[in-house]
């Protein structure tokens, strides 16, 4: 009995010891394999055209995504193979074995195809780009949709100032992102149930700030004047009628118009309404993916920023639209956005989201997306 203890716990101790050993293998393998990579990217940074750096970073990310598959696959084998081997030499033989290269092989492809199925790669950026002021601020802690924001926004001079509006009871559209506030003495007031008249009155709280609501048209009117072009978002349900549609445009438009503003919303159906009663441009606001077609209503599409990827992006462009991403702060991500051919940057940090985009475009390098994107990386498959 005591023999059979000896050699469980012997048997045990050994398995214990290969799997470690074999994931510390692994872990220095997998290091040196990514280093190269990312090594040879520098190189072609370095040396090549912007279009062959482009071709061998996707021809990289093909084979990292393998390499991912690989890793995967051989941490199971091995489970599975300490698992069913009594001895360790057997184990050993059975990890080393010629099937495990072949094996690798076959998920390196694997992984090439997910990474073009995936749309995890690289495309030609396009020619503009846009910065846009996400909720009319200039940096992330500043009062969004705010007169008190505007001005200090304007001067960093983006292409566009986002914001949020909705319409309180009596019709008057004010700029706020929730449709219920919380004011300072701890009322909570829906926007579409009470009049203009009472909430300009208050005094509301929002992440730690205390402001009074902004009216669109006094909004506009200083934009106007300071010759600032607005993203409109419109926060609409599916209860507002047509009629309703056409007063926010006998309103609103003609100040629209002169501001050359462009409308979004996620409510599908009221940027189709819309559409009928306004020449301006309209698009489509959207958390998720949407289906892309070559349809005049939508002139542009909003994506959140991590459901965007290069397939995404080139069927938009195919139709002749613009792709906006939100929010996008990080400068990784601003500069992995603008290789995957998004052309408008909804963002908190519009004067640095500029420069990096200006310098980017200046020397397009793909060594920091590349890293990106391996992090980032989501499969389809």
């Amino acid at each position: 009995m005591n023999a059979i203890k000896i050699s469980v716990r012997e048997g045990m101790a050994s398995a214990i010891q290969l799997f470690l050993k074999s994931i510390i293998r692994l872990v220095v393998a997998s290091g040196i394999g990514f280093a190269l990579l990312y090594f040879l990217q520098l190189f072609a940074d370095t040396f090549f055209d912007v279009n062959n750096r482009r071709l061998i970073a996707n021809i990289l990310l093909a084979i990292t995504s393998g390499l991912m598959y690989v890793i995967t696959a051989y941490i199971l084998n091995l489970y599975v193979t300490l698992l069913t081997t009594d001895h360790k030499k057997d184990a050993e033989k059975k990890l080393n074995g010629s099937s495990i290269f072949l094996q690798g092989l076959i998920l390196i492809v694997i992984g090439a195809g997910s990474t073009l199925i995936s749309g995890n790669y690289f495309i030609s950026p396009r020619e503009k780009y846009l910065v846009i002021a996400h909720k009319g601020v200039s940096y992330p802690n500043a009062v969004p949709n705010s007169l008190i924001a505007l001005k200090r926004t304007i001067a960093t001079h983006p292409d566009y100032i986002e914001i949020d509006i909705q319409p309180t009871k009596d019709g008057v559209y004010v700029l706020t992102h929730n449709t219920k506030v919380k004011t300072v003495s701890g009322e909570t007031l829906d926007i579409s149930k009470t009049n203009w008249s009472t909430l300009k009155t208050k005094k509301v709280t929002e992440d730690g700030h205390q402001f009074y609501l902004t009216s669109f048209s006094k909004y506009i009117d200083l934009a106007n004047n300071k010759k600032q072009k607005l993203l409109v978002e419109l926060k609409l349900n599916q209860t507002i009628t047509d009629e309703q549609l056409k007063q926010f445009v006998a309103k609103y438009g003609k100040q629209m118009k002169e501001n050359k503003s462009e409308i979004q919303s996620m409510n599908q159906n009221v940027i189709k309404r819309i559409y009928q009663y306004t020449s301006l441009t309209t698009g489509l606001l959207s958390p998720l993916k949407n289906t892309v077609d070559g349809n005049k209503i939508s002139k542009f599409y909003a994506i959140e920023y991590s459901k965007v990827d290069a397939h995404l992006s080139s069927q938009i462009r195919q139709h002749n639209k613009d792709l906006y991403s939100w929010t996008v702060n990080d400068k990784l991500d601003v500069e992995t956005a603008y290789m995957i051919g998004v052309n408008g940057v909804i963002t908190d940090k519009p004067r640095e989201t500029r420069t990096i985009l200006e310098n980017i475009s200046e020397k397009l390098t793909y060594r920091r997306a590349f890293i990106s994107m391996i992090l980032n990386q989501q499969s389809d498959i």
